[in-house]
């Protein structure tokens, strides 16, 4: 039979005890070691030849899960760890994806901007002040609850075995699931840091974050921050009737449209057909009781379909292009 090895247990005053803490010097002959997992009597193996560990003192007849000690003492470890961090006034943070919408300019120019996902460091302890351990929470009872003063409440579950349950995944609770293997992964609790990956899952939590993020200083084309130029598309019809697209940079768009008859600010994209919005908003505005001038609004006009010669359209009546 081989023999289980661990490296917590409880000590007499049902203390959690690294064995790693343990010398031969300071190690009373009166402690009594319990399990974490079956409760029985533990030995400290504290000899120079082997890794230091604690085993079971009666080998046989006992049935003990490490599945069950590894999720005690994950549940233990992040309590003890996270209420030290409390008591010291110490961050415990998380890092999760969040998606990213700057809403600066919205009002100025009625839109927002798209950044990349990044990850981002949150610390618990600013708000969480409560944790307690397996209290039962409505129809739940979470490993370890987290809880606001203002009654917000977080489960914080370990996954040995079995992952969280679809129910409590659909609740309206923020779950952190903790996928734990082997005793190395304690020391991930232990460095106050649970960042998102496959074996750190983060349910419910607000993962878009929407607020001022430039402060004015926008990376997407907004004068003189920009890193490149932004050009804003307009329809205008100028005070001698011409109309045309303009493309232009902000401050010439507005010296067009203080300079102009009439004046739109269309969307441009690879998808748009720009000949054909050009004719639509000319007829539009022709219809709307602008004064233009446009070689589309006469029925002598005609579509060049050639190559050879330049100008799109051909007059009928002056029998040339343009």
């Amino acid at each position: 039979m081989s023999i289980i090895k661990y490296r917590f247990a409880y000590n007499y005053q049902k203390e959690l005890i690294d064995v790693q803490t343990l010398s031969k010097e300071h190690k009373l002959a009166t402690d009594n070691f319990k399990c974490l997992s079956c409760e029985h009597e533990m030995v400290a193996v504290l000899g120079e030849k082997r890794i230091k560990h604690f085993r079971h003192k009666v080998i046989t007849e006992i049935n003990c899960s490490p599945e069950t000690y590894l999720h005690k003492i994950s549940k233990i470890k992040f309590y003890e760890t996270y209420l030290n961090c409390l008591n010291l006034n110490k961050p415990f943070d998380i890092k999760i994806f969040m998606s990213q919408e700057c809403n600066f300019y919205e009002n100025d120019f009625l839109q927002t901007c798209e950044l990349k996902p990044e990850k981002m460091t949150f610390d618990l302890t600013k708000h969480f002040k409560k944790i307690s351990i397996e209290p039962r929470e409505q129809s739940f009872i979470p490993d370890i609850l987290l809880e606001t003063e203002q009654g917000e409440k977080m489960f914080f579950e370990v996954a040995v075995t079995h992952i969280s349950s679809q129910e409590k995944i659909n609740s309206s609770y923020r779950i952190i699931e903790f996928m734990v293997s082997s005793e190395q992964d304690i020391e991930i609790i232990e460095s106050c840091l649970l960042e998102e990956s496959e074996t750190i899952k983060f349910f419910n939590f607000k993962n878009k974050l929407i607020k001022g993020l430039c402060q004015g200083k926008c990376n997407y084309g907004i004068i003189p921050y920009a890193k490149e130029p932004l050009l804003y598309h307009a329809f205008i019809v100028d005070k001698n009737g011409k109309s045309r697209f303009a493309h232009e940079e902000l401050d010439k768009i507005n010296q067009l449209k203080q300079n102009s008859l009439y004046f739109e600010y269309v969307c441009d994209g690879e998808e748009i057909d720009l000949s054909s919005l050009y004719k639509e908003k000319v007829v539009k505005s022709y219809q709307d009781g602008v004064k233009i001038k446009n070689c589309f609004l006469c029925r002598y006009h005609g579509i060049n379909y050639s190559f050879k010669k330049e100008g799109s359209i051909f007059c009928k009546f002056l029998k040339k292009y343009w």
